[in-house]
């Protein structure tokens, strides 16, 4: 899920965060964030964090607490100590004994379809760069993975790992699998 450099983003329970974040690879949250979290590998919010707004992720594993509408695209796992209220949207799910869950869910191999109007929000968002530094001096752009904004780029990063292919789909036990066709 995270690029081979194996980079982590450790944020402390001090940390009090309103606005956007967004994280090329794994990330560690122990704190407190509101607003929109991306982030391109897998997020562990900690037993101590508390998550309001919009949580995009390649995979999550929630122990604290989240008022959020969450999108992850390779599977969620809602730790005993979880509390989620919201929208969830996920190909496979994992809810330990003693998590707590309120709201609507969605998973399975049409959640990221279905996930498109949550993620209407997050193609808005843009990062701006506030300093020349981020543009190198011959001009050329940089080598850069980004964190999906929208569900069209998730879709085709899927296809492009499969070489347009019909992207496998992973079905819980006891689920069922729909087609289109």
């Amino acid at each position: 899920m995270s690029d081979n450099n194996n980079t982590k983003t450790v944020l402390g329970p001090d940390v009090k965060i309103k606005g956007q974040i967004s994280l090329e690879n794994d990330a560690v949250i122990m704190g407190e964030v509101s607003g929109q979290l991306r982030v391109g590998g897998m997020l562990e919010l900690t037993e101590s964090s508390r998550v309001e707004g919009l949580v995009v992720a390649g995979g999550l594993r929630l122990g604290g607490q989240a008022k959020a509408d969450i999108v992850a695209e390779h599977g969620m796992e809602l730790l005993a100590s979880a509390q989620l209220t919201g929208h969830l949207y996920t190909s496979r799910l994992s809810v330990v004994d003693g998590a707590m869950f309120e709201g609507h869910v969605v998973v399975g191999p049409n959640a990221m379809q279905a996930a498109g109007e949550v993620m209407q929000g997050v193609e808005d968002f843009q990062v701006q760069p506030q300093d020349e530094h981020f543009t190198p001096q011959n001009g050329s752009k940089p080598n850069v993975n980004t964190v999906p904004r929208s569900l069209d780029e998730i879709l085709a990063r899927r296809r492009s790992k499969t070489n347009g292919q019909a992207v496998p789909q992973h079905v819980g036990a006891g689920a069922s699998e729909e087609t289109d066709e």
